[in-house]
């Protein structure tokens, strides 16, 4: 077979000044892109502090537990706010966490061949649906529904929690998927040839190694549905207050800032910049907490995985992980 590249071309040198002066090139233009990104983060941080600043303090520490909002009044107690937020939330994710790891257990084990790869790009369509599509496909069949076996108008926290699942379980799947991807073979055959049946490996073995990924999608779908303003908008119902029954109508603290901010001036304006202010912080801090317990369980599994090396039970098999 005829070659394509000329056999001088093989001969040129690796390390020549052009080449060395392009790298350079290069790692500066990625040193410049991280440090765009970080200070991207910290100038919006900034911003939004900043311009809600004078609103806090000439309010206090009380609006965050403030339970009226009313402009015209002069009271922005964005307590109600917060519940909303979080109750949504919440809901969302009993509901998304399950069915997206779910998703991705059967994509990465019991998928069959023919199948895998129109079910991975549906997956990852449904992921980039822009959400006022989901919003549609609430109005026109889960309202419905809701009013049909519930009573009353259908705009719920169960209805905003419900598409928002829609949204954002095709993300936890796809970060679930990737998670069990990168788990060494190896760990998963080893399972296999100690005795444990297929269940049993995902089980004790595989979803033990991959749960920080796992828990990186988790993360990546709690800000999407912190943050969701259409979808809440459209079937939430839009109604301040500290429900506690699902199927009672909610607002949240992204919708409020949607609906209020056209109209907005002087210390309203600053107060809806406060509320961005708050869903940072509440955001933040989940992350935060989060990221601190899976390092605490990395270094648990690592002292487990260390001291199982070093006295192996008859029981124990993969990093003390498995029994058989």
């Amino acid at each position: 077979m005829m070659s394509l590249i000329h056999s001088d071309d093989l001969h040129l040198p690796l390390s020549s000044p052009g080449h060395a002066v392009g790298w350079w090139w290069a790692k500066m233009a990625l040193r410049a892109g991280a440090l765009l990104v970080g200070g991207l983060f910290f100038v919006m941080v900034g911003f939004v502090f900043f311009k809600s600043l004078p609103f806090l303090a000439r309010a206090g520490i009380g609006v965050l537990y403030g339970m009226q909002w009313s402009p015209r009044t002069g009271l922005y107690g964005i307590l109600p706010l917060i519940w909303g937020s979080w109750y949504v939330a919440a809901m969302t994710l009993a509901l998304a966490i399950p069915w997206g790891m779910g998703v991705g257990i059967f994509l990465f084990v019991y998928c069959p061949a023919r199948l895998k790869g129109t079910f991975q790009a549906t997956v990852y369509l449904l992921a980039n649906i822009p959400p006022v599509v989901y919003g549609f496909v609430g109005i026109v069949l889960v309202l419905p529904q809701l009013r049909a076996r519930f009573g009353g108008t259908g705009y719920s926290i169960l209805a905003a929690a419900m598409m928002l699942t829609v949204l954002i379980t095709p993300t936890i799947a796809i970060a679930t998927y990737t998670a069990l991807c990168a788990v060494p073979q190896e760990y998963y055959e080893g399972a296999l040839a100690l005795g444990a049946d297929k269940n049993g490996a995902i089980r004790r073995v595989l979803l033990p190694v991959a749960w920080p990924g796992i828990m990186a999608g988790a993360l990546l779908g709690l800000g999407r549905a912190m943050g969701e303003t259409m979808i809440v908008l459209m079937v939430g119902g839009n109604v301040i207050g500290m429900p506690l029954s699902p199927l009672a109508p909610i607002r949240t603290l992204t919708s409020n800032i949607a609906l209020e901010m056209a109209y907005a001036a002087g210390d309203h304006r600053r107060a809806l910049f406060a509320c961005g202010l708050v869903l940072l912080a509440l955001v933040m801090g989940v992350d935060l907490v989060v990221m601190g317990l899976l390092r605490r369980s990395m270094r648990l599994q690592a002292y487990r995985d260390f001291y199982g090396a070093l006295s192996p039970s008859p029981r124990t098999s993969v990093g003390g992980m498995l029994d058989v």
